[in-house]
């Protein structure tokens, strides 16, 4: 070992050449650590391979600060709008499900006729489906939704009920 870290290597005399014409251009700490040949070489090839990356892959202070700028105002266009404070949103319905009626199709349940369903389904594509659950699913709902910052509370009850049919059909045979 050469004292310095680094393990002895093999070189030839052109780089032995080298590396002593570039220690003498360097300060005096640099120079008091190539105490024999191997060491010298050693910090050669060090300082060699350093100045090559930096070389390739310049740091600069202005340079990180003016892509911290561009990557702000690239991401201002994946932000959506910000509505007035001042603006209630509407909260959705939590309605209970009947224990009672799991086999009934649901304009049955809720006691519409298939006339008013169909009115209710063109009202549904402009306000996202309305889910009959009951306030601790909907909760549920709200706290996935809120954790994987999902859009809607729909969307999470559509996973939490995937997510329930494959760990069901895992389960049972």
């Amino acid at each position: 070992m050469t004292g310095y870290g680094a393990p002895p290597q093999a070189y030839t005399r052109d780089t032995l050449v080298k590396a002593i014409d570039w220690i003498a251009e360097q300060p005096e700490h640099l120079r008091s650590q190539a105490t024999n040949a191997d060491a010298l070489v050693a910090l050669y090839l060090q300082f060699k391979r350093r100045s090559k990356a930096s070389d390739t892959h310049p740091v600069s202070g202005e340079a990180f600060t003016q892509d911290l700028k561009n990557l702000a105002k690239n991401l201002e266009q994946f932000s959506a709008p910000e509505k007035p404070t001042n603006e209630k949103k509407p909260t959705p319905p939590q309605k209970s499900v009947p224990p009672s009626s799991p086999q009934q199709p649901v304009s049955e349940r809720v006691g519409a006729s298939p006339a008013f369903a169909s009115s209710e389904v063109s009202q549904g594509a402009s306000r996202g489906p309305q889910w009959n659950v009951d306030s601790l699913s909907w909760s549920q709902a709200s706290a996935l939704k809120k954790r994987l910052n999902l859009s809607d509370e729909g969307e999470a009850l559509r996973m939490l009920i995937a997510l329930g049919s494959e760990k069901l059909k895992a389960l049972l045979p």
